[in-house]
């Protein structure tokens, strides 16, 4: 029994192994600046105020946020028309 498990527990196995977990994990790594702890409501009523106030490069930060991950939600629709109409302007 020893035999089999020291066969299948080579060095070249556990690399192997230890490699896809790295990879895994490496690919679950956010690097987008998100917006931690803030919710759908702060983010729409940042992006709101600073497109009323006609600030739409500062608009768009918040609006991506929104659009890339409540697009599920209820307002998903309008989080990514504001989105286009703050890159248009």
């Amino acid at each position: 029994m020893s035999r089999v498990f020291s066969r299948f527990l080579s060095v070249r196995h556990i690399l192997c192994i230890l490699f896809v977990c790295f990879s895994v994990l490496s690919g679950c790594k956010d690097n987008a600046k998100s917006k931690v702890g803030e919710s759908e409501d702060v983010l729409s009523f940042q992006a709101k105020k600073q497109l009323h106030d006609k600030k739409y490069q500062a608009a768009i930060d918040p609006l991506v946020h929104l659009s890339n991950n409540y697009q599920v939600s209820a307002d998903a629709q309008t989080y990514k028309l504001e989105l286009m109409h703050a890159q248009y302007k």
